[in-house]
C-alpha cells in the first residue's frame, strides 16, 4: 500500500537568460506517490506575494527535472524566482534563486574627429537596462571581443573624448552595455561600433619668400603659406619692411585669408619705400614666421624703367609712405586733405597781405 504525501521540489539555476526572457529550472525530488504538476513564481521583488507565475504544466513522477520559459521581462533587471510542484495533497515550493537579465546594447554610437585638437569625440545612447557603457578601441580593425584591444571607457556617461590618439591613425571602436546587481553582472550580447581617423590639427608653414621686384618705390614680394592640417582655416598675415642695418621701420600691412587643408596659398604684397639699400621683410601669422634680407635699388635713369603692373600702387613723394602707414588712410583721401590744407594756407596768406597793404 502506497502512502500518499506532499511533493518535494528543488529550485535550480536559470539558463538562457537574455534581455527579456529566461528559462527557469526545477527538480522534483519526491512526488508523494502520485503524479505532480509544476510551475514557477517570479518577481523583481524578493518574497511573497510574487507578481508573476507560470501556468501549471506536466504530469510527472520523481525524480525528474522540469523547466519553463518566461518572457516580457525588463532589460538589466534582477529577478527572484522559485520552483513549485503540486499533487492531490497540496503545493510545495523550492527555495528562492535569482537571475539578472541582459541590458540592451548602446545605440547611435558615433566617433567624430575634433576640429580643434587631435582628439576623437565619442557619443552614444545608453542601452536600456544598462548601468555602464564598456568601450574597447583597436587600431586597424574592429575588436573581435571585449578583450581584443584597449579598454577605453567603462562608465555611466553617454559621451567620452578620446585624447590618447595619434594624428592620422585609424581607430576602431566597439561599445557594449554593462549592468550589475549584487554579485551578478551582465554584458550586452550585441554592440554598436564606429571608426574614425584622428585629425591632423591646423599647422601653418610660411616659407619661400621671393622678391619679384626690388626697384623702389613700389616693391613686389611673394611668400607661400601652407596649411598642413585637415580643416580650412583663416590666417592673419602681418608683414613688416625695415632697414636691415638699423631696424628702422619702412612699411607694414596685414591681410586675413583662408587656406584649404593640405594646400598652399601664394601671398603677394607691394611695400612702398624710398630707401635704397639692404632691407629685411618679415612675415608673421599663426605662430609661424619667415624673413628675407635683400637690397632695394633705384629705378633706371634715361627713359625706361619698364612697364609697371596695374596692381602696383602709384609712385608717391617720399614723405607720403610714412603718413600713409601711420594714419592708415588711402592715398586719394590723403591727397585731398593736403590739397584742402594748401588751399586754406593760400587764402590766409592772401588775406594777410591785403590787411598789411591797408
Amino acid at each position: 500500500m502506497n502512502v500518499q504525501g506532499w511533493a518535494t521540489v528543488i529550485t535550480n539555476e536559470s539558463t538562457g537568460v537574455g534581455e527579456t526572457s529566461a528559462i527557469l529550472h526545477g527538480f522534483l525530488a519526491g512526488d508523494g506517490g502520485v503524479l505532480c504538476q509544476y510551475a514557477f513564481d517570479y518577481d523583481t521583488v524578493s518574497g511573497e506575494p510574487y507578481a508573476f507565475s507560470t501556468a501549471w504544466a506536466g504530469a510527472i513522477h520523481s525524480p525528474q527535472e522540469f523547466s519553463q520559459g518566461v518572457a516580457l521581462l525588463n532589460e538589466g533587471d534582477l529577478y527572484y524566482f522559485r520552483a513549485k510542484a503540486k499533487n492531490v495533497n497540496g503545493t510545495s515550493v523550492g527555495s528562492e534563486k535569482t537571475f539578472l537579465t541582459l541590458p540592451n546594447n548602446p545605440s547611435n554610437f558615433h566617433a567624430v574627429r575634433d576640429f580643434l585638437v587631435t582628439q576623437i569625440n565619442l557619443s552614444w545612447t545608453i542601452g536600456s537596462g544598462a548601468n555602464k557603457t564598456f568601450i574597447v578601441r583597436k587600431i586597424g580593425s574592429y575588436p573581435a571581443n571585449r578583450l581584443d584591444g584597449v579598454i577605453l571607457y567603462n562608465g555611466t556617461s553617454n559621451h567620452y573624448n578620446d585624447g590618447a590618439v595619434v594624428a592620422g591613425t585609424h581607430y576602431y571602436y566597439r561599445a557594449w552595455s554593462y549592468c550589475s546587481e549584487g554579485s551578478l553582472h551582465q554584458f550586452s550580447t550585441n554592440y554598436d561600433e564606429d571608426d574614425c581617423i584622428a585629425m591632423v590639427p591646423t599647422v601653418f608653414d610660411i616659407r619661400d619668400i621671393m622678391v619679384i621686384d626690388n626697384v623702389i618705390p613700389a616693391l613686389e614680394i611673394t611668400v607661400d603659406v601652407e596649411n598642413t592640417g585637415d580643416i580650412i582655416t583663416d590666417i592673419t598675415m602681418t608683414w613688416v619692411l625695415e632697414r636691415a642695418d638699423t631696424g628702422i621701420f619702412l612699411d607694414t600691412g596685414s591681410d586675413t585669408f583662408a587656406v584649404l587643408p593640405h594646400s598652399t596659398v601664394t601671398y603677394t604684397i607691394y611695400p612702398i619705400t624710398t630707401y635704397v639699400g639692404s632691407v629685411r621683410i618679415t612675415f608673421m601669422g599663426a605662430s609661424a614666421s619667415a624673413f628675407k634680407v635683400f637690397a632695394t635699388s633705384s629705378p633706371p635713369t634715361g627713359g625706361g624703367g619698364g612697364f609697371a603692373p596695374p596692381t602696383k600702387p602709384p609712385v608717391v613723394p617720399p614723405i607720403l609712405p610714412t603718413i600713409l602707414a601711420v594714419t592708415g588712410m588711402e592715398l586719394p583721401c590723403l591727397l585731398l586733405i593736403l590739397f584742402a590744407i594748401i588751399l586754406i594756407l593760400l587764402i590766409i596768406i592772401i588775406l594777410w597781405k591785403r590787411r598789411k597793404k591797408k
